[in-house]
């Protein structure tokens, strides 16, 4: 099971790479006990992993491979099946591996992800409790020494803790080497950081400041992300719906060409403009990303929008 995770994981973004090789490194370590350092009953132990993981990438290439199968595509060609082969992963490395690519995205520092990105998805209450649990699992405290636990149960319990704190670092760290960052690349750190303080302990003795922060500042990201950033696109829209839009035929009246910059890829269907009829007239929408305005030519929409 853990390996169609992994392979799923890797083809709906090979990120998760980051974020999953923790705990893969730490499910070698244990097929290497369990097999006692043979080579032989090593590979009989993972021989089913690697048959699922092998099964379910064929599966995600065949199915990439016919939903995105150009028709224009020479098939005349010896190689043509190698070469029609639609490979996820590796077409997010060609693309992502390119500076000029991830310069139309916009380039950031590459200390974005650890000073300004985790705190502000972490929040500042869970991070400080994230931070006492590793200080913890470095420095074990008295109190946990002299209890008389079950061995096992609490080997278990280390492994765990010792994993969502490497997911963390791994998680940030390998993603702070590219220099396109975004806080979204790390929401997948919430759940193992929220694991790693539950684990602790500390936090379910958290006092009213720790509740108080915790509500201020996911009010305060709710109203950022879900309000102001990226806010105007769709009301933009519909703005430009009401200019283009001809009430008595439905289409729109005259050519135009609305350009959109530094912004998200607007969705052009909530234009609800019809591109089928009798007019002639276009609507053409632009998406510049970071690229000067001056790579648009052509008319515009007055700026009076």
């Amino acid at each position: 099971m853990l390996a169609c995770v992994a392979v799923c994981g890797l083809f709906t973004r090979i990120t998760f790479a980051a974020f999953f090789l923790p705990i893969a490194l730490e499910v070698l370590k244990w097929s290497l006990r369990q097999s006692r350092f043979s080579v032989s009953s090593w590979a009989r132990l993972v021989s089913l992993s690697l048959i699922v993981a092998i099964t379910t990438t064929i599966g995600f290439i065949y199915a990439d491979t016919t939903h995105f199968a150009h028709p224009q595509r020479n098939v005349e060609s010896n190689l043509y099946f190698l070469h029609a082969l639609e490979v996820t992963p590796l077409n997010f490395l060609r693309y992502n591996l390119l500076p000029s690519n991830l310069a139309q995205h916009g380039l950031h520092p590459r200390w974005l992800h650890l000073v300004v990105n985790l705190p502000m998805i972490a929040t500042p209450g869970l991070l400080f409790y994230v931070i006492w649990a590793e200080l913890d699992h470095t420095y074990p405290r008295t109190a946990e020494k002299s209890k008389e636990e079950d061995k096992v149960k609490l080997g278990v319990v280390e492994t765990m803790q010792k994993v969502f704190n490497w997911v963390r670092w791994s998680g940030t760290t390998l993603l702070s080497i590219q220099p396109h960052q975004e806080p979204r690349f790390l929401i997948p750190l919430v759940a193992p950081m929220v694991a790693l303080v539950v684990g602790n302990g500390r936090i379910l003795r958290a006092g009213k400041l720790f509740w108080a922060v915790w509500i201020v500042s996911n009010v305060a990201l709710a109203v950022l992300f879900g309000v102001l950033h990226q806010g105007g696109v769709v009301p933009s829209l519909f703005r430009v719906h009401d200019i283009v839009h001809d009430p008595a035929t439905g289409l729109s009246a005259h050519d135009y060409r609305v350009v959109y910059w530094k912004t998200y890829m607007p969705p052009r269907h909530l234009l609800a403009v019809s591109q089928s009829g009798p007019s002639k007239s276009s609507i053409s929408l632009v998406h510049l990303a970071t690229e000067s305005p001056k790579a648009s030519n052509g008319p515009l929409l007055p700026q009076n929008l």
